[in-house]
């Protein structure tokens, strides 16, 4: 068939092939340029862009009073960063086959398996839909309760292109929930469909508490109808968004859409509030990122009646009183990031504090910009390492003023005890002006790692304080006073000489929460411009041979002063750096041996903390460390950290950075 035949069947003129097109009806069009098919597809991606917008970035979406935010500006960028994170490889890794998988299997069933059973959901279906940003924000109240009352949440999530999974995974929750025969009703806000549940939170917190244990004694459980509360739950377009206050959706809703509430107008979103601008830009730059409102949290918290019914001079101190005493009321913001890099993994916190401002605590901390790099004799096979500059008597005279501040009762409690100390040895003893007077400003903290792996050692490792004095030997003998405190028997002062230098030793006791009294040896020596503390007299030892030593020093530790400039440098004030190929060496020798106390010493290990595993239970509790395979498989990944403490006229900024080792770089 010809060209013309295929028009009339079609009912269309074939249009000539030259320089003019013509219509049947207008004559000769023009042939589009070049330019005019890129204006078309750009019109097209900016009509595509504009339909699959990202969602705006938390700030542009709560409320102006919103206490505080966790979030992941992008969902599918944290979840490449872990795992091009050690930790992520280690995880990956075939050799951790039967941890990961004993592991999985125990959280499957202890926690998951639970808490999908309490909501009526399967959270692994909403989980994979994530793609964007996730949020969860806390605001000030529940917003349909009365003013200064519990604390609300809002929790929202991009799902990118699953908008309409979503739609279905949330058909399918709405249905499960009727099934299970617990109480819901429909809402309507701002045109779109969401369904408010009836949650039991102490049910959930049970179950939370099982990965995040907290400290508190368990409390009585309360009636339902106490405990009770409606989660609101839907979705506008691709963002899925829960909440306990229908009324914070609204208002989220109304940002999202660029447009306003009804009468009355919402309150401005976050970014416009001054206490969140001076941090933006500050922290936006990571993976994960956090803000809080340090100054509207302590100004509920000061609202709060005191700690006790007494009467103020029997020692009860008001809630505002102590946070105005301890200067946390002055504290502005909080601001945090994890940023991974090729380089390493980059913990940032910054508090605001301006320095006009500051007392209480933040006047304790008055770090000065010196050098904090370990000294030369500080051995390579040290642990954890520590430097904290700080002026040790004007320090002293700002704790004993903030405790003044908090109870008057204490300090002069205090002050009684310093004015005695002694006194029984020399009537013109002074332990202000012979012992506090002459410390310097340089405190050091070295660990070793534990020599045996049972609960005692891993609660208290080996470990040697550094205390900085102007003149040590005068120092050190008028810490005997220290020594008077105690009872005689119990204390057992003792001297001794090694290497021509003095070594003194006591006990000092103490009593568990059972009133179970016992003593912890204290052995101290003046060497160098240091007076040295440890429970081990071998440590005291090896310090005093320091100054003959020439063995390697932890200084000289590859990559230390390129690591240490990722976090602010070695003058700021404060240091610390950790061995953790040293920690995962000992700790993978113990875990085959001993679950219970290769449990222990992860809790308080720089990496356990990174894990989220302080404290007893919490994921530990799903960790069969028996299965671990021999270190040598994964000694690749571990390598060591730093962190460091900088000050300027804002406030504070602590940065931890654990380079990437370099036989774990792809």
């Amino acid at each position: 068939m010809t060209k013309e035949a295929k028009g009339k069947a079609t009912g269309l003129r074939a249009w000539p092939r030259r320089r003019g097109l013509r219509s049947p009806a207008h004559g000769t069009w023009p042939r589009p340029s070049v330019l005019a098919y890129r204006l078309l597809l750009l019109a097209l991606f900016s009509l595509t862009a504009l339909l699959h917008a990202a969602t705006p970035p938390p700030e542009k979406l709560l409320p102006a009073d919103t206490l505080g935010f966790v979030s992941a500006p992008s969902w599918d960028a944290a979840a490449a960063a872990f795992s091009q994170n050690t930790l992520g490889q280690l995880w990956a890794d075939p050799a951790m086959r039967p941890f990961r998988e004993k592991f999985l299997s125990r959280f499957q069933a202890g926690f998951l398996e639970p808490l999908e059973k309490e909501l009526a959901c399967n959270v692994t279906n909403f989980a994979n839909l994530l793609q964007g940003q996730v949020t969860l924000a806390f605001t000030p109240s529940t917003g349909d309760g009365p003013p200064g009352g519990k604390s609300g949440f809002l929790f929202f999530a991009d799902t990118g292109t699953n908008g309409a999974r979503l739609t279905k995974n949330l058909a399918e929750w709405r249905k499960r929930w009727t099934a299970a025969g617990k109480p819901s009703k429909s809402a309507r806000i701002r045109d779109l469909d969401f369904t408010t549940l009836e949650v039991a939170p102490a049910a959930v917190s049970r179950l939370l508490d099982k990965i995040l244990p907290t400290a508190e004694a368990p409390k009585p459980e309360a009636t339902p109808a106490a405990t009770n509360a409606g989660w609101t739950v839907g979705q506008s377009g691709s963002l899925l968004i829960v909440s306990d206050s229908p009324r914070d959706i609204e208002k989220l809703l109304a940002r999202q859409a660029g447009g306003t509430l009804p009468s009355p107008p919402p309150p401005p979103a976050l970014a416009e509030q001054a206490v969140y601008a001076a941090d933006a830009g500050q922290f936006r730059d990571g993976q994960l990122c956090a803000w809080l409102n340090l100054k509207a949290i302590f100004e509920r918290l000061a609202k709060e009646p005191a700690t006790s019914n007494a009467a103020p001079d029997q020692g009860s101190v008001p809630m505002a009183q102590m946070l105005g005493a301890l200067g946390l009321a002055d504290a502005q913001s909080a601001v945090a990031s994890v940023q991974q890099s090729p380089a390493g993994a980059l913990v940032s916190l910054r508090v605001r504090v301006p320095d006009t401002a500051r007392k209480g605590l933040f006047r304790v901390l008055s770090l000065e910009a010196k050098d904090c790099a370990p000294p030369a004799f500080v051995p390579a096979d040290t642990v954890k390492f520590t430097r904290l500059r700080l002026d040790l008597p004007k320090a002293w005279e700002n704790v004993e003023a903030t405790l003044a501040d908090v109870s008057p009762q204490s300090a002069n409690a205090i002050r009684f005890i310093i004015a005695n100390a002694g006194k029984s040895d020399a009537s013109d003893f002074d332990l202000r002006t012979n012992l506090i007077a002459r410390l310097s400003d340089d405190l050091i903290l070295c660990e070793k790692f534990p020599r045996a792996s049972s609960a005692k050692d891993t609660d208290s490792p080996p470990s040697l304080w550094l205390v900085g004095a102007r003149n040590p030997d005068q120092a050190a003998a008028a810490l005997k006073a220290i020594a008077t405190l105690p009872p005689p028997e119990l204390a057992r002062y003792k001297e001794r000489d090694f290497l021509g230098r003095k070594v003194y030793s006591f006990n000092w006791p103490s009593s568990d929460a059972d009133g179970v009294t016992s003593v912890t040896p204290v052995h101290y020596a003046a060497n160098g411009s240091y007076v040295a503390l440890s429970s081990e007299p071998t440590l005291i030892e090896d310090f005093l041979r320091s100054s003959a030593d020439t063995g390697p020093a932890l200084r000289d530790r590859a990559g230390l002063p390129e690591a240490a400039q990722r976090v602010g440098g070695l003058g700021a004030g404060y240091f610390a750096t950790a061995n953790d190929a040293e920690s995962a060496r000992g700790f993978f020798a113990a875990a085959r041996q001993d679950t219970f106390n290769a449990a222990a010493l992860l809790a308080r290990s720089t990496l356990g903390s990174r894990l989220g595993m302080g404290g007893e239970g919490g994921l530990l509790g799903f960790c069969d460390f028996s299965t671990l395979p021999p270190y040598e498989r994964v000694a690749h990944y571990f390598h060591f950290d730093v962190s460091a403490i900088t000050v300027n006229a804002e406030g504070y900024t602590y940065r931890l950075f654990a380079p990437t080792p370099p036989s774990s770089k792809k």
